[in-house]
């Protein structure tokens, strides 16, 4: 009996040790898993000019780590259908925020947050196109024929994708929303 005693031991033991092994990989397996974010894609190629409606999008699960920038949350669609597309998109691409102009979005978008009946009006640019600097935000205000303005503009409240200009731009002046450099 005695001489059966380690041996014993040795299979609790190693069996312990598969068991924890076993925790540790599944855990491991469990952090190493992509933290996944609802989102919009087309269901169908739409051409420049379409008209965005339920049946032309899906939701798609995606990495949050490697969404664009302007990749609409499957919560937020509602305040896209019905808005007209600038820009093409492909059959299973992400619809992203700027292919609609910004300027019908962020109209429908503060107007959630604004009485209408009160006749309320705001300047709105979207958040792509400030650059905070400390206390300050910075814009570039578009003069025509490639030149750009840089200018300090005093920011309100910010409405999901869109700032509310409290002044430093003027109505119909043009900001550069997005570059590459």
């Amino acid at each position: 009996m005695q001489s059966r005693m380690p041996i014993i031991v040795a299979l609790v033991a190693g069996l312990a040790a598969i068991l924890l092994l076993n925790l540790y990989v599944g855990s491991l397996q469990e952090s190493l898993k992509p933290n996944l974010t609802p989102i919009v894609v087309s269901t169908h190629p739409l051409a420049s000019g379409t008209v965005l409606d339920a049946k032309d999008i899906a939701e798609a699960m995606r990495p949050t780590d490697a969404l664009p920038k302007l990749a609409i949350k499957w919560e937020e669609r509602s305040l896209y259908l019905g808005q007209r597309l600038d820009l093409p998109v492909q059959e299973g691409d992400y619809v992203l925020a700027n292919y609609f102009g910004g300027i019908a979005v962020a109209a429908q978008r503060l107007s959630e947050k604004i009485d209408a009946k009160a006749n309320q009006r705001a300047l709105t640019i979207p958040v792509s196109a400030v650059m905070p600097t400390g206390a300050r935000a910075l814009v570039f205000v578009d003069k025509g024929m490639g030149k750009l303005e840089p200018r300090f503009i005093q920011l309100g409240n910010q409405y999901g994708g869109i700032y509310e200009v409290q002044s430093g731009l003027q109505e119909n002046e043009r900001v550069v929303a997005s570059a590459n450099f």
